[in-house]
Order: C-alpha cells, then sequence, then structure tokens
C-alpha cells in the first residue's frame, strides 16, 4: 500500500507518494491554491495513510480527530450541566466548543449593561461617527476581544 507524504511550507507543500518499501513512486511541489493537493492525490486508494509535516513534527491526520474528540469529549464532562454553556450551544452556527468559549470570554453577562455595549465588547458591530444630523458608520473596531468577533 502506498504511504503520503506531505511537508507543508507557507507557499507550497512538498509532495512524495512512497510505496511500502520507503521507496519515492512520485514527488513533486504542489502549490497552495484550491483543487493542487487533491489534483496530487487524485488515483490514490481511499484510505491510503497521510502524513502532514508542519515545523517539524510529523502529525498522522488519521489520529488528530481523534485527539479532537477526546478534548472535545473533556470539554463536555467538565462543562457539563452549565446552563450557560447550554444556552448558547443552541445558537445557530454554535456548537459545543464555541459554546464554552463564548460563555469564558463574557464571563458574567451581567457586567454589561446593555446588548449593545456587549456587542461592542465583542466588535460585532461597526463604529458610529456622528456630528450633529451627519450620522457615519466606519469600520469594526480592532480593539475588541477577537476570539468573540
Amino acid at each position: 500500500m502506498a504511504m503520503v507524504a506531505l511537508d507543508a511550507h507557507k507557499r507550497y507543500s512538498l509532495g512524495s507518494i512512497e510505496d511500502a518499501e520507503g521507496g519515492i513512486l512520485a514527488e513533486r511541489m504542489v502549490p497552495h491554491r484550491r483543487g493542487e493537493i487533491r489534483g496530487f492525490l487524485t488515483g490514490l486508494e481511499p484510505g491510503t495513510p497521510v502524513a502532514l509535516e508542519t515545523i517539524g513534527s510529523w502529525y498522522w491526520i488519521d489520529h488528530l480527530a481523534e485527539e479532537v474528540a477526546c478534548f472535545e469529549q473533556r470539554i463536555a464532562q467538565v462543562f457539563e450541566g452549565s446552563a450557560e454553556v447550554e444556552l448558547i450551544d443552541t445558537l445557530p452556527g454554535v456548537g459545543p466548543v464555541l459554546a464554552v468559549v463564548i460563555c469564558l470570554e463574557l464571563g458574567d453577562v451581567n457586567r454589561f449593561p446593555s446588548a449593545g455595549k456587549l456587542t461592542g465588547y465583542s466588535g460585532t458591530v461597526p463604529r458610529l461617527h456622528q456630528s450633529g444630523s451627519r450620522l457615519r458608520h466606519g469600520p469594526t473596531r480592532r480593539d475588541v476581544n477577537h476570539y468573540l468577533k
């Protein structure tokens, strides 16, 4: 069975396909553009092991999913029964991990006197510039909590 190794760099990855004995079947620089890595992997059978080297460490992609699942399970255990996390988890597009992040970043929501203050803290609304009757909308602020933005 063949194995795939990808050495990720800033603008490209060096990809090689090796046989079971370690002999190189194919090797080339794969640019980081949409569809390039998929094109490099075309023709391999499903389930072919893939290794990705980033910053000098090898990570087996198959095992990363298992590690993520372990972390998610531990987060669920620690925050089980938290009314705040369960409420935030009901928002569309928010899963259990993001619900915990939002809950921990906000802290006690009673410290915000209004919903407008909360949205300003989280950086989800544009700035308003008003002088007399003139009202202009500016970009969102940069000095906000980026975990909530």
